[in-house]
């Protein structure tokens, strides 16, 4: 969710195209930077010199987002053992999967190996989420000052958030520049920026 350098920042009251990870409002609000950081997967450094909150203004398709469950698994993904046989005999070993893969899976077996019905359901409702515009369960996206590298993002151990990882670029509405220590008040944004 980072963006780097004080150039690509964006700029308050302004709009900007981005995509990557977004969550609910409602998962960031009345919160200590860290606090944030901790609940988003963030490396708390991240969070050091502020972030921006952006307020998804364009709509999203089907094809626009992958569900990633919430950051207790990073990036949407889980450690999961595999199962093969080789040579006539059954090994195993220890490899990362699509927490989204998995619920599919099991949605797939759900429905007796037949159309996969539940997951679409399932997938729609997810879609529908995305469109919240106002209100607690409006779409945001956290973007710390600080550029992150590959070990700066962990899974979440308790209090995960929602996540979903927007994988075309949307326009966002730059709302508010947080500084290390600022706070995202419940409501403040519940009658503007509806879009």
């Amino acid at each position: 969710m980072a963006d780097g350098s004080a150039d690509t920042r964006p700029r308050l009251f302004e709009y900007c195209s981005k995509r990557g990870f977004v969550t609910q409002l409602a998962e960031v609000t009345e919160q200590e930077p860290q606090q944030i950081a901790d609940r988003l997967g963030l490396s708390r450094h991240l969070m050091a010199d502020g972030y921006a909150l952006l307020l998804l203004i364009g709509s999203v398709a089907r094809q626009d987002f992958a569900w990633h469950a919430t950051t207790q698994f990073s990036g949407g993904w889980v450690k999961e053992r595999i199962y093969y046989k080789d040579k006539n005999r059954m090994r195993s070993s220890v490899e990362y999967v699509r927490v989204a893969d998995q619920t599919r899976f099991a949605a797939y077996q759900g429905d007796g190996y037949q159309l996969e019905g539940t997951w679409n359901a399932f997938i729609s409702e997810q879609e529908t989420l995305l469109q919240a515009r106002d209100g607690c369960k409006r779409i945001v996206k956290i973007v710390p000052f600080l550029k992150g590298g590959p070990g700066d993002y962990p899974n979440v151990k308790r209090n995960a958030a929602a996540q979903w990882e927007l994988l075309v670029a949307k326009e966002f509405y730059c709302a508010k520049i947080v500084t290390n220590r600022g706070i995202i008040r419940a409501g403040e944004f519940d009658a503007t920026h509806a879009g």
